[in-house]
């Protein structure tokens, strides 16, 4: 199991809900109600799930979600509830009993590795991490003022000791945090050809070896874009 999920490892004798959503139409209120409501009548009268049950349906009033397969751990007295948009489709599946079930989630893991995208451009580089279908900023790199005493490249136009140094800094924070966030190991690159090349002969060896995909996008790509871009690159072909 990944880094980001040891959490939800373990034995939780009070009793801990597993719930693993298929795609839906967008957020409907009554497509919820009755998951839920399927959920119930399969589980039973078992101890604890009522509990569970105040939790996600709470979950499900405050964030709507947009209809994505969706996976739901809950275990009130360990205080854990974590709920994960997924990239794949899943069956539906209600699980209560003294662990989660992870098997459904592991294999979406294996599928689509958690990492770090850079959206890379010649003055900036944009970082996120991604983790199964949500995608979220990390940390923007601005490029540093272009240096007066450095004759332009005539095709780009800047500098190209002032592109290197951008790119590197670039790198080296990338680098930190892949390290500092265990779990984030797949690395994703984004961005016109030119500096994205750059920048990937610009990480160590062991770095390019866990670059997984590399995406020939304008540089104002968004973070649904990149979602849908990663989840499409690890699609069988």
């Amino acid at each position: 199991m990944n880094e980001l999920f040891r959490h939800l490892e373990g034995r939780h004798p009070e009793g801990c809900l597993t719930l693993y959503f298929p795609r839906g139409p967008g957020f409907d209120p009554s497509y919820y109600d009755g998951l839920l409501k399927d959920a119930e009548r399969e589980i039973g009268e078992e101890r604890g799930l009522a509990r569970e049950m105040v939790a996600v349906r709470d979950f499900i009033e405050r964030v709507r979600p947009p209809g994505l397969p969706l996976a739901i751990f809950s275990c009130g007295p360990a205080g854990i509830f974590d709920a994960r948009r997924l990239p794949d489709d899943v069956e539906r599946r209600s699980v209560l009993g003294e662990r989660f079930d992870l098997n459904p989630l592991a294999e979406q893991l294996d599928r689509h590795p958690p990492g770090v995208v850079a959206v890379v451009e010649k003055d900036e580089v944009r970082l996120y991490g991604v983790v199964l279908a949500d995608v979220q900023p990390i940390e923007e790199i601005a490029g540093e003022a272009v240096v007066r005493d450095v004759r332009p490249d005539k095709q780009s136009g800047w500098p190209r000791q002032q592109v290197h140094k951008n790119l590197k800094h670039a790198v080296d924070v990338l680098l930190k945090v892949s390290a500092a966030r265990r779990g984030l190991d797949a690395i994703y690159l984004a961005g016109p050809e030119e500096p994205r090349q750059a920048f990937r002969q610009l990480l160590p060896k062991p770095a390019q070896d866990r670059v997984r995909a590399e995406f020939g996008v304008t540089p104002n790509v968004g973070p649904a874009e990149l979602a849908d871009l990663i989840r499409k690159s690890a699609s069988p072909r």
